[in-house]
């Protein structure tokens, strides 16, 4: 796909350990949750997720997948539950990154005679991050995460039929693997 761009861990300097710590308090104060979904459609035997979710976001947002409303506990302001300094910093390297694909992108595509009205589309700043926590490697459904040398987790690349026109997605993958923790960033802009 135009303007999918896939970056390696080396391609980044990312807060990984005020990261790692933010997402362990949430775990601790037991923010995340399962979900029932219909995954096949309305209609559909109901299935609880192999993963907990969280949302973090700015005050007031939300996110909707397979019939569920998840709404942000808030980055910011009063009431924060999600350490803003560590996503923040995470949500300024991301958006930073996508900014400069996207205007990559629009080069391109102006370059091509494109209209710049036409070029690109989007932003690159992002107002949510949805966090998806596997509980146990011990799951007999687990997907191969596309290039990691075979790892397999509970949620991998997939399409979201939710998300406004022309958004900007970014994935910040950890994995615990055999005790050490590896983390991966992907992304596509």
């Amino acid at each position: 796909y135009e303007g999918f761009t896939a970056d390696g861990p080396a391609s980044l300097v990312l807060p990984h350990r005020a990261v790692r710590e933010a997402l362990h308090s949430l775990h601790s104060a037991g923010l995340f949750r399962y979900d029932v979904t219909q995954p096949f459609g309305p209609g559909t035997k109901c299935a609880k997720t192999m993963v907990t979710r969280l949302l973090c976001g700015d005050p007031g947002t939300s996110y909707r997948y397979l019939g569920v409303r998840m709404f942000a506990h808030p980055w910011s302001g009063g009431g924060a539950r999600c350490d803003g300094a560590a996503f923040g910093a995470l949500n300024g390297v991301l958006s930073g990154r996508t900014a400069r694909h996207l205007v990559a992108l629009r080069e391109g595509r102006e370059a091509r005679g494109l209209p710049p009205h036409l070029a690109v589309r989007g932003r690159a700043s992002f107002d949510v991050a949805l966090v998806n926590r596997m509980e146990s490697a011990s799951h007999d459904a687990l997907k191969e995460v596309p290039r990691s040398g075979g790892r397999r987790c509970a949620v991998s690349w997939h399409a979201d039929s939710s998300l406004e026109h022309y958004s900007s997605i970014a994935v910040y993958h950890a994995v615990l693997d055999r005790g050490r923790e590896v983390t991966r960033e992907d992304g596509g802009g």
